[in-house]
């Protein structure tokens, strides 16, 4: 009898010992030291391939609230990036920084102390080495035993700026009201001869993770200083990937009634792409210059004849300057509120001409804009130029 009550009672003990350990793993023992992994995907928004290019980046693990670098390792390519032996239950943020060059960042730049500068005569406007960088929108708790992957989302550090269209249209108009222009009679031959960037910002800086880019103060286009000027607007340097010459074959147009000659759409012989640095100071617009020659007989402009006269004329079109759908911009508009060119957004322009680009060089005349947000990082901008 006392051998069976000892029985019971050890079988007893032992149930409430299993019980006992049951709970301790399933409420949580001491957090394991180094046995957690955390794989690093980066991701990159990109409206063709070869503006995501990463050749070289900087992966970076924060600690929760971004305010300390708790690892970073530089790495070639795009593959993912893995940081082992980190402590189980330890909070982290991950960030990155693509195109900078092969040089660790460092901490201070890292974290804004020491701005990190953008720069095109450092060759940022190659399509193979856009500058990106990004952090990641939440944090993540690293687990033991689990696979821990942490996104970031990387955004371009560059707008880039394509010509799209060039069309003559000297009969055309813009819901229902004819374009502004000045002639009423003639045959005009237009003769695309070059395009450019002018007055685009040369260097910026922006701190660590943040988005915000400090206002450029010193600009570099295509032309030359002494050839392109508009108005209180130049450049102080000159960028030759700024300026593309075209061999396209020129159009041809009788001017008439509205709406009743076709418009005339130049075949461009070559992508007219640009990569330029954020640029929102009011007084100092990005602009595309486009240089034609304008050929008009038989013309009347302003009730006076004009006949068998070639002009060097000179469109310049603000970029990003109008906000909204549609509006008239006068030869000395400047950006206003929420415009101007913004970190990754990509400018799809077309130019339609409907005069002979009066002025020489820089001075421009009034332009019609139609500007469109087509998606999330692509802005279409209809210029119509005199």
């Amino acid at each position: 009898m006392k051998l069976r009550n000892f029985m019971y009672a050890t079988m007893i003990a032992c149930a409430f010992a299993s019980c006992s350990k049951d709970e301790v793993i399933e409420g949580g023992q001491e957090p394991a030291k180094g046995e957690g992994a955390l794989t690093i995907t980066l991701n990159t928004k990109a409206t063709k391939a070869n503006d995501a290019t990463i050749k070289d980046v900087c992966v970076v693990l924060l600690n929760a609230d971004g305010t300390t670098v708790l690892r970073k390792v530089q790495s070639t390519g795009s593959g993912d990036v893995t940081f082992s032996d980190l402590e189980v239950g330890t909070v982290v943020k991950a960030a990155a920084f693509a195109n900078l060059g092969t040089t660790v960042l460092t901490d201070d730049q890292i974290l804004g102390v020491t701005p990190i500068a953008l720069s095109v005569k450092d060759g940022l406007y190659d399509a193979e080495a856009i500058p990106m960088h990004g952090v990641q929108a939440n944090t993540t708790t690293v687990l033991a035993g689990v696979e821990n992957v942490a996104n970031v989302q990387l955004v371009r550090d560059l707008a880039k700026v394509q010509l799209t269209g060039v069309t003559l249209d000297m009969n055309g108009s813009v819901d229902g009201e004819a374009y502004q222009t000045d002639f009423t009679a003639g045959n005009v031959a237009l003769t695309l001869k070059n395009v450019a960037i002018n007055s685009a910002a040369q260097a910026v800086t922006y701190s660590g993770v943040g988005t915000t880019y400090t206002a450029a103060t010193a600009w570099v286009g295509g032309m030359k200083p002494w050839t392109w000027a508009k108005k209180n607007v130049s450049n102080t340097d000159q960028l030759v990937a700024y300026n593309i010459s075209s061999s396209a074959e020129s159009v041809d147009q009788v001017i008439g009634t509205v709406g009743k000659v076709d418009a005339q759409a130049i075949t461009l012989d070559k992508d007219f792409i640009y990569y330029v640095i954020p640029n929102e100071v009011k007084a100092q617009p990005t602009i595309l210059t486009l240089n034609a020659d304008f050929k008009i007989t038989n013309g009347v402009k302003n009730g006076v004849a004009i006949n068998d006269q070639t002009f060097n004329a000179y469109y310049n079109i603000e970029i990003g300057a109008i906000n909204g759908d549609f509006d008239t911009v006068d030869g000395g508009n400047a950006y206003t509120s929420n415009t101007g060119i913004k970190a990754n957004k990509f400018y799809d322009i077309k130019a339609i001409v409907v005069g002979n680009g009066d002025g020489s060089e820089g001075n421009r005349p009034t332009l019609v804009v139609k500007m469109s947000v087509k998606d999330w990082d692509k802005v279409s901008q209809s210029s119509v130029v005199k």
